[in-house]
C-alpha cells in the first residue's frame, strides 16, 4: 500500500503521501548536481543525504565532499562537517573555496586560531581579486571580532564544548539552540 499509480500517467508513481520515491541514481556527478540543487533551496537534509551518496560513489570528487561539508555544517553537524572539508582540502590543497569553507566552519564554532590559519591560506591561494577580497574582508573582520571575545568557562560553556567535540545532538533543532547559547555566551560583556 506504498505507491498509487496516477491514471493519467501510467509510469509515474507517487507514495501515499504525495512524495515521488528517489529513483537509485548511479552517478555520482548527477547524484551531486541534484545535491547542490536542494542545498540552494535550502532543503538541507535532502542535500545531505544526495551528497553522501555522491562521495560514497565517488571518493575522490573534491566538489562531493566541499558541497557535503557546506551542506553538513548548515545542518549543523560539525564534526562530519569538518571531516568532509577536510577531505576536500586534502583532495585539492591549493583550492582557494575549500579553505574558506573551512575558515567559516570554525568561525560557526568559535575557533579563532584556525579561522585565521584558513582565512590566512585562502587569501595566499586567491586567485582573483574578488577572491582576495572575500578573504581579506572576513579576515579583517576576525581581527576585529578576537579582542572582544572574552572566553569564560562556564558550566553551560563546559557543556557546548562537549556536544561539539562528541558530535551529539544529531538533531538540528537542539544543536541551533547549542550554537545560540555559544553566540549568546560570547556577546555577553565581560564581568
Amino acid at each position: 500500500m506504498g505507491t498509487v499509480v496516477q491514471p493519467e500517467a501510467p509510469d509515474s508513481f507517487v507514495s501515499v503521501d504525495g512524495k515521488r520515491p528517489t529513483p537509485i541514481v548511479r552517478d555520482a556527478h548527477a547524484l551531486l548536481v541534484r545535491g547542490v540543487d536542494a542545498l540552494e533551496r535550502n532543503h538541507i537534509e535532502e542535500a545531505v543525504g544526495l551528497l553522501r551518496q555522491s562521495v560514497q560513489l565517488d571518493a575522490e570528487s573534491f566538489y562531493g565532499y566541499l558541497a557535503l561539508g557546506i551542506a553538513l555544517t548548515k545542518a549543523l553537524q560539525i564534526p562530519a562537517a569538518e571531516q568532509a572539508l577536510e577531505t576536500a582540502v586534502r583532495l585539492e590543497p591549493k583550492n582557494f573555496y575549500a579553505h574558506l569553507r573551512m575558515a567559516e566552519l570554525f568561525q560557526r564554532v568559535g575557533v579563532p586560531t584556525r579561522v585565521k590559519e584558513e582565512l590566512q591560506t585562502a587569501l595566499d591561494l586567491a586567485q582573483t581579486a574578488e577572491e582576495k577580497k572575500i578573504a581579506r574582508d572576513l579576515l579583517t573582520g576576525e581581527e576585529r571580532r578576537n579582542p572582544r571575545r572574552a572566553w569564560r568557562r562556564t558550566g553551560v560553556m563546559t557543556l557546548l564544548t562537549a556536544i561539539f567535540l562528541i558530535g551529539v545532538p544529531p538533531i538540528p533543532a537542539v544543536a541551533g539552540v547549542a550554537v545560540a547559547m555559544t553566540w549568546l555566551i560570547w556577546r555577553a560583556p565581560a564581568a
